[in-house]
């Protein structure tokens, strides 16, 4: 038993020693290094230092790395190779390239040079330089003299010194760091990129470029796989419109949303808006939604508006979300343009103003017809035959002055073209030359009917709006207001205060409704529309207030001043008199309507219109609660007192100055060792912006275009009508539009029945005067400026007019005939 035990732990010490031993051999494998195989090896020996000299397809191993090359040259004493055509080295799923190399065995260290070094890893991305370190025991490579790498999405970094990490996948950027991706330019002072998590991290000093936006950071990152870049440290960014701040960005690639947090600031210096919160929310526009924008974490806008005096006051608007949104003008439903029109109409609808004036107007008919009553005016029947007497001596001066044309039947006149062709005229043209030499004259008020027929071009001026959400609040020097909800549109510049909506006037004058509209001019209150159970409230003092309520109220503001109200419908007030301000005397008073002027902040003229009801008390006499409306409620303390209750938050100042001449990346290093791949990018990106400019610039003709068009129909039409013949041959043609005409002596017309000597020697004078004058500056088109649509509606009416021409020729020669048979 003792001998079988003593068997089996030899047999155990020996497969374990044997183990031991095969790992030992392996581990002593693989840092040795070894050839595999190749065509021919020679080995000499020069200076007494022993050499092999390998050629035809070599490959060696070291360090589990292989390296493959056409012809080496392996100095066996120092432990040093040289590798020359095709040198790769293949480590796991790393692979370098070149067409030489330096290889020492003991410091397990790769030298590539020439003209063109590159590095391929695992997930796709291709490192290219001139020079590279690579330690094929710590998988780590290193270039010193600029480099470049591309990714398989085409995205590019750059730098002049950088680091590959194999094992951990990392590839480290410093010194003049470049990145391109996806049109967007960076430029930081440090980038570390971690390709097996498709992640990148920035330095300080991080500048981004995109169209003409900027953006600067000092940290951030980009990951790959979810398309997303964030920046964070004093970002800054700007474009043409608009300047940004945040303690933290995120760029969302795939949607393009956009969102800043903590300490966020927007200023939009073409609105002259900033747009304040914890959260500001960028979304582009997409197939069904225009751009937009949501602002919370106790948001503020702030707007820097100017009085009629041309002051800057500012208002400031609080709530707990925004949503500010602008949709182009042509995508607006046409029903939400009308809705908008009414309620601009609405608010300027003056109907006290109007009922005055009609009043005044039946007022003074009355006064008139007391007067012819009286004698003091002739009866009316005798005004209205002097003005007829008057017409008529008009008429027959008009008369009097065509008294050298015919009948305007017998000129077959044509209102539309203004042409005039010789079947109308019953001329008979000369045997020998006839009409087919003439060229017909388009009048320049004519437009063709086809190149009015084109689409308009879709109006994209971009219309915005502005919603405002639970716990609204407003503040300006002179004005402050309150309620649940806002919508502004600028449509028609109209904001709509909702849910028990208030506003406060010089303090002491409160104005309340269900609903109220301000009419916004300049940042300023032009006008306010209360609507349903309006109130207007004038603090006297502590206890006393002057109140008028009615069904609706209007209210007219300059300098955000409030100078006249209208009530409208139902109207009840109460007044406090005051003699040597100590109030003495109540005034109650009803009314169907009234109008009042405000000086001061107060009531300085009162006109009361129909059922009007008034009581005076001594201030002792009526009872305290008989001084109050029914629904009375004043509501001082809701009202905002300074900016700070609006917001705490400090407005910063652009800093756009000192990075808007700073310098874009250049990309040496990629166009060098990638074929010029930045320069060609940029040159495709600069095509398609001038298309685009050229775009909106054809767009901005074809709305000119069309404005003049229509203008010049418009003139054409209201003119036309009034035109006389002999006035169409009087004034010159345009250019453009005329085929110059045949001297009219070729022409030398035979008079027919229903055309006199005067008529021809009017029109041969005005057809010469025509032929001797230049055409009207006013009236030239010029051609070069037609759109195609244009240009062929132009080219088929003058085809048409030369047929009708042609057609009228022959017709006159038919006539011709028949008189001579006659």
């Amino acid at each position: 038993m003792k001998e079988v035990r003593r068997w089996m732990l030899a047999v155990l010490l020996l497969l374990v020693g044997g183990s031991a031993s095969l790992w030992g051999q392996q581990a002593a494998k693989d840092s040795v290094f070894r050839m595999l195989e190749a065509e021919r090896a020679e080995q000499y020996e020069k200076y007494g230092i022993h050499y092999r000299l390998v050629q035809g397809h070599a490959r060696f191993l070291h360090n589990d790395t292989y390296l493959l090359c056409d012809s080496a040259s392996w100095n066996v004493d120092a432990k040093f190779i040289e590798a020359f055509g095709n040198v790769q080295i293949i480590q796991n799923k790393t692979m370098l390239k070149s067409e030489e190399m330096l290889y020492w065995i003991n410091e397990n260290r790769a030298l590539f040079r020439g003209q063109l070094v590159e590095l391929f890893d695992k997930d796709g991305n291709t490192l290219r330089t001139e020079r590279l370190t690579y330690n094929t025991k710590d998988s780590v490579a290193v270039f010193e003299y600029g480099g470049a790498l591309k990714d398989k999405d085409g995205n590019v970094i750059e730098s002049r010194n950088g680091t590959y990490d194999a094992k951990e996948g990392l590839f480290t950027f410093e010194g003049k760091v470049e990145l391109y991706m996806d049109t967007v330019e960076i430029k930081t002072s440090q980038l570390k990129y971690f390709s097996d998590k498709e992640r990148a991290h920035f330095g300080d000093r991080t500048y981004v470029w995109r169209d003409e936006g900027f953006l600067r950071a000092d940290a951030g990152w980009w990951d790959r796989a979810s398309q997303v870049i964030s920046f964070s440290n004093h970002v800054f960014m700007f474009d043409p419109s608009y300047d940004a701040w945040a303690d933290e960005l995120y760029y969302y690639q795939q949607d393009g949303k956009v969102d800043l947090l903590r300490n966020a600031q927007v200023l939009d210096t073409t609105n002259q808006t900033v747009y304040l919160g914890d959260h500001l929310q960028y979304l582009p526009a997409d197939s069904t939604h225009s751009q937009r924008g949501i602002l919370s974490g106790e948001p503020a806008i702030i707007y820097y508006g100017e009085n009629e005096n041309h002051v800057v006051d500012t208002l400031y608007a609080r709530a707990d979300t925004f949503y500010v949104y602008a949709v182009p003008r042509c995508d607006i439903p046409e029903a939400e343009v009308k809705e908008a029109e009414k309620r601009t109409e609405d608010i300027l609808y003056d109907a006290l103003t109007k009922k005055r004036i009609e009043e005044a107007e039946q007022r003074e008919k009355e006064r008139i017809q007391k007067m012819r009553d009286a004698g003091k005016l002739p009866p009316e029947w005798v005004e209205q035959q002097k003005k007829a007497e008057a017409d008529s001596i008009a008429a027959l001066a008009l008369q009097d002055s065509l008294a050298s044309l015919p009948p305007m039947d017998s000129l077959a006149f044509v209102p539309d073209s203004l042409n005039v062709t010789p079947d109308s005229l019953n001329v008979t043209p000369d045997p020998i030359r006839g009409l087919d030499s003439i060229s017909v004259v388009t009048d320049s008020l004519s437009v063709a009917a086809d190149s009015l027929s084109v689409a308009p071009p879709r109006d994209t001026t971009p219309v915005r709006y502005i919603l405002a959400w639970n716990n609204v609040k407003m503040f300006r020097s002179d004005l402050q207001a309150a309620c649940d909800s806002m919508v502004f549109c600028e449509l028609d510049s109209i904001a709509r205060l909702y849910g028990e909506p208030v506003l406060w006037n010089e303090v002491r004058n409160q104005l309340t409704a269900e609903e109220m509209q301000l009419l916004m001019k300049d940042g300023s209150v032009d006008r306010g529309s209360m609507i349903t159970n309006a109130w207007l409230i004038s603090r006297q003092d502590s206890t006393h207030f002057n109140q008028i309520k009615s069904t609706e109220m209007l209210g007219y503001f300059r300098d955000n001043q409030l100078y006249r109200f209208d009530a409208l419908g139902g109207v009840s007030a109460i007044f406090y008199m005051t003699d040597e301000n100590v109030i003495t005397t109540i005034n109650v008073k009803e009314s169907r309507s009234m109008t009042a002027s405000i000086k001061d902040g107060n009531a300085q003229r009162l006109l009361y219109m129909e059922s009007i009801k008034s009581d005076a008390y001594p201030v002792g006499e009526l009872p305290a609660e008989k001084q109050r409306l029914k629904d009375f409620k004043w509501r001082g303390d809701e009202r905002p007192v300074s900016r700070e209750v609006i917001t705490t938050r400090n407005v910063r100042t652009s800093e756009r100055n000192q990075y808007e001449g700073l310098p874009r990346p250049l990309y040496p290093e990629t166009n060098k060792y990638f074929d010029n791949y930045i320069f060609k990018i940029i040159d495709s990106l600069n095509a398609v912006r001038l298309a685009r400019q050229e775009q909106r610039q054809r767009e901005r003709d074809s709305v000119l275009r069309a404005q003049a068009l229509a203008e010049m129909a418009a003139e054409s039409d209201s003119t036309r009508l009034d035109i006389r013949l002999d006035e169409g041959f009087d004034k010159p043609a345009a250019e453009d539009t005329v085929v110059v005409v045949s001297p009219l002596d070729t022409l030398r017309p035979r008079i027919e029945s229903g055309v006199t000597e005067s008529l021809t020697r009017n029109l041969e004078g005005n057809a010469q005067q025509n032929l001797d004058q230049p055409a009207s500056p006013e009236t030239v088109v010029k051609s070069d400026k037609l759109t195609r649509a244009e240009k062929r509606a132009l080219r088929r009416a003058e085809r048409k007019a030369r047929r009708e021409a042609r057609r009228a020729a022959r017709l006159a020669r038919r006539a011709e005939r028949a008189a001579r048979r006659r």
